[in-house]
């Protein structure tokens, strides 16, 4: 590979080092030559670790640079339903089906990794139709029932807050939503605790009943290069 390389003292701009990058990009997804390797004492099967898939209790597939956690939820009723009175107020509760725990070992034991979580789920609030408040689409969006948000290791993680709202007595099914959320989080080495956790914020005259939460997928990739 012949990289165009920077001279010293020079200022490197922004579009030297996108030409950079997309230099080495090119050369690493399709520009490798066989010329490129050394034809003996190199590199052999044995050294690197093959891939290793495990299903349940923690659906996951390890990989040499990095890998992948998974969760998934069906829809059915008695799978997804969260009562109010379980996550009132000021608690976050961890949602089945959108949580794992994920065992990073990066090259270095001080070393750090990065991780891209993506989640999707359906929520709603639920009250059969049931609620005091007006029925006009002003009502829509107005009476917040639930919050959810990213955590990695206890901690939220920033712009990953998500809201459902209270229906109408007569639009009550509008409150639906099919809420998704993407970030990068910072994992450490050993044991980490990534989750999508909801926090019910309705009190009581406001004729909040329940959420419904479905149909519910989180991936969880971690990156050790």
């Amino acid at each position: 590979m012949d990289l165009k390389t920077v001279t010293s003292g020079n200022v490197v701009d922004a579009e030297t080092i996108n030409s950079r990058s997309i230099e080495v990009e090119d050369y690493i997804n399709g520009g490798i030559e066989l010329n490129d390797l050394l034809q003996s004492d190199w590199i052999k099967s044995r050294h690197i670790r093959p891939p290793n898939f495990y299903g349940a209790p923690a659906p996951r597939a390890e990989f040499v640079s990095g890998d992948v956690h998974y969760r998934s939820k069906r829809g059915k009723e008695e799978t997804s339903i969260f009562w109010d009175d379980v996550i009132r107020g000021t608690t976050w509760a961890p949602i089945p089906g959108m949580s794992a725990t994920v065992h990073v070992v990066p090259k270095t034991a001080t070393g750090t990794a990065y991780a891209v979580v993506r989640a999707n789920w359906y929520c709603r609030e639920r009250n059969g139709g049931d609620a005091s408040g007006g029925n006009g689409v002003s009502e829509l969006e107005k009476t917040l029932t639930t919050t959810f948000m990213l955590f990695a290791n206890g901690t939220e993680v920033d712009g990953t807050k998500q809201f459902v709202y209270r229906g109408t007595s007569y639009m009550y099914r509008m409150s639906a939503k099919c809420l998704s959320v993407s970030a990068v989080v910072k994992l450490n080495h050993g044991i980490n605790n990534i989750s999508i956790r909801a926090r019910f914020n309705a009190v009581p005259g406001n004729d909040h009943y329940r959420v419904h939460i479905g149909s519910r997928h989180m991936v969880c990739e971690v990156f050790y290069l």
